[in-house]
Order: C-alpha cells, then sequence, then structure tokens
C-alpha cells in the first residue's frame, strides 16, 4: 500500500499510530486488528455492495468462456443478495451469447434451477469449443497435402495388392518430368527411351506387371455390328465429373495417365 489511495491511507495512519500520546507519554499506537478491519472497510469498500452487484447483474455479458461467466455471476450473486430464481435465470440468459442460448434452446428439456443453467452453459460452451478445436485441425491437415499429390491419390489404381520393387529387372527407370517431356517432343518410348514405338507396344519390357505397362489386347475378330447403344448421359455434378476422369485415365493406360499428370502439373492444377 504505496501508491494513490491505499498508499496515503497507510501514510496516514502509520503517522497516527506513531504520533506521541501527551497523556501516556507513550505512541498512540495501531489499535485492535478488528478497529483496523473496520478503518480499512469504511475507507475503501462501497457501502452499499449489495446495490452495485445488482447493477453489474442486470449489464454483465459473457465475453469469454462460460466457466468463465459462470464464475463472475456466481460472485454477483452472492453479493447481490438476490434469491428470486425467476430473476436471476433471467439477468444470466441475457449476458449468454447469442450461439451458446440457442444451442440449450435446442435441447429437449430447459434447465429448471440456477445449477442447471451453470451446467448446462458449460457443457455446451465446452462441447462447441471442442468442435471448433477439431475442424481447425482437420482443415491444416488437408489444406498441407499439396494439391498435385491430392490429384495424383485420386487416380492411384489397386490392382496389385503386393508392392513392386523399385530395382525389379522388368521395371523400367523412373524419368524425371524434364526426361519425360524430352521422350515426348523426340519421339521417344517412355519405356526404354528409343524410337520407333511407345511404351504400350514396348517388347523390351513386356513381361512387367499390370501395375506398370498394360498389354495391349489382340484385336478382336470383326462381327457383325451391334446395335448403337443410347448414348450415356454426360456427367454434371463435381462428383460425376471426377469419377468419369477417372474410369477414362485408368482405361488409357498407365502412360496416357502419366502424361495428363504432367500437363496439369504445368498448369498447377
Amino acid at each position: 500500500m504505496q501508491e494513490k489511495a491505499a498508499g496515503d491511507w497507510a501514510t496516514n495512519r502509520t503517522t497516527v499510530a506513531l504520533a506521541p500520546n501527551p497523556t501516556t507519554n507513550t505512541t498512540t499506537g495501531f489499535g485492535t486488528w478488528v478497529d483496523f478491519l473496520n478503518d480499512f472497510r469504511n475507507t475503501f469498500i462501497t457501502t452499499d455492495d449489495s446495490a452495485d452487484a445488482r447493477r453489474q447483474l442486470l449489464n454483465i455479458k459473457q465475453t469469454g468462456t462460460a466457466d468463465d461467466y459462470n464464475t463472475q455471476f456466481r460472485s454477483l450473486v452472492t453479493r447481490s443478495n438476490i434469491s428470486d430464481k425467476n430473476a436471476l435465470s433471467e439477468m444470466y440468459q441475457q449476458g449468454l451469447t447469442r450461439g451458446l442460448i440457442q444451442r440449450i434452446y435446442a435441447r429437449d428439456k430447459l434447465p429448471d434451477t440456477m445449477e442447471e443453467w451453470y451446467q448446462a452453459a458449460s457443457q455446451a460452451d465446452n462441447l462447441y469449443r471442442r468442435l471448433q478445436a477439431l475442424n481447425a485441425t482437420s482443415t491444416t491437415t488437408t489444406s498441407s497435402t499439396p494439391r498435385s499429390t491430392r490429384f495424383k491419390n485420386l487416380f492411384s489404381t489397386t490392382t496389385s495388392s503386393s508392392p513392386t520393387p523399385t530395382n525389379s529387372p522388368n521395371r523400367p527407370k523412373k524419368l524425371t518430368p524434364e526426361e519425360r517431356e524430352k521422350c515426348m517432343k523426340e519421339g521417344h518410348c517412355l519405356a526404354c527411351q528409343e524410337v520407333g514405338h511407345n511404351a504400350r507396344d514396348c517388347t523390351k519390357y513386356k513381361a512387367r506387371t499390370p501395375t506398370t505397362i498394360r498389354q495391349v489386347a489382340p484385336d478382336p475378330v470383326p462381327t457383325t455390328p451391334a446395335p448403337v447403344a443410347a448414348e450415356p448421359a454426360k456427367p454434371t455434378s463435381k462428383a460425376e465429373i471426377i469419377a468419369h476422369i477417372c474410369s477414362l485415365l485408368q482405361n488409357a493406360g498407365d502412360n496416357v495417365a502419366e502424361e495428363v499428370l504432367m500437363e496439369l502439373d504445368k498448369m498447377d492444377f
């Protein structure tokens, strides 16, 4: 108690206590503990504390968590000496945020006592904040994956349950984007990098598994043309378009899919 009103009060009281008493030829003294408390309360505590607490209850608003709001409201209720349950419930609800009061009113049964109101607000607010934290974590995880990786994963095939060793003799060298682009421009095979054929017809890697280079089936024997089926409806929604693209690329072969992915990478799809 060294500054402002508190410092002035402490200095004045110390001066009076240490002043000489002419009657007893001693100092006046600080008095009893009860005297000190009474003097302190009369100086610093509002004389009508209950009225001040009631005014604050009418204006209190939730600015943080429901638990913080409950602590402040309980303290003011104790000081206000209000015992009317309906009046306290009305003031409590007026101070809650609109979102929180709506979540409580969405329940089958509203709280009946003040303790039930405290618990309902605390539970609803904590559940909402946990959901917000989960949503934030999910958004961060999704956005951290590059778009090109997410796109390539969309067309990943699962035709083989066992992975193909990277050092298999039947597996061609994995080309860099620059090497792939050069082979495409100069007409080289994307598998053996020789001229005169493409990866689909490459004889050097004919023994590869179906997950690498597809084997081309022999041309079927000409038969009587079947009636032309009605053209299927074109996809319209985003999900239908994605499924349609997946089907086309999987049927076209791995090399065509690689070429499409490379072009999409250039455009930052």
